[in-house]
């Protein structure tokens, strides 16, 4: 039985070499995967960086759009206004001048 205990001591310590040489491998493995998930990140946090300018220039821009397509509407509605005027003034000007009545478009 002696000799018995020496054997399990042996193994045992095989057994705990083995496991910390795994355990070391492991490790390494972990620090390899980390070191390219934090690559991965900083590219992912650079590409975000870029959308958020992206998007702000985008809102601006869409901002200025608003602004001239509102002072476009109002322009038009102007013109508008100013032709149906010229319009009557013709209108009156052939009527009395003896030419056709002015018909109303639909």
């Amino acid at each position: 039985m002696e000799n018995q205990a020496p054997r399990d001591f042996e193994k045992i310590m095989e057994f705990i070499l083995e496991q910390q040489a795994k355990f070391a491998v492991d490790i390494q493995q972990l620090r390899e995967s980390q070191a390219r998930l934090e690559a991965a990140q900083e590219r992912t946090d650079g590409m975000v960086r870029n959308l958020v300018d992206v998007c702000m220039s985008l809102a601006h821009h869409v901002e200025r759009l608003d602004q001239a397509l509102s002072e476009t509407a109002q322009t038009l509605s102007e013109t508008a206004d100013k032709l149906n005027g010229l319009i009557d003034i013709v209108d009156k000007l052939a009527r009395r001048n003896g030419g056709p009545e002015r018909t109303e478009a639909p």
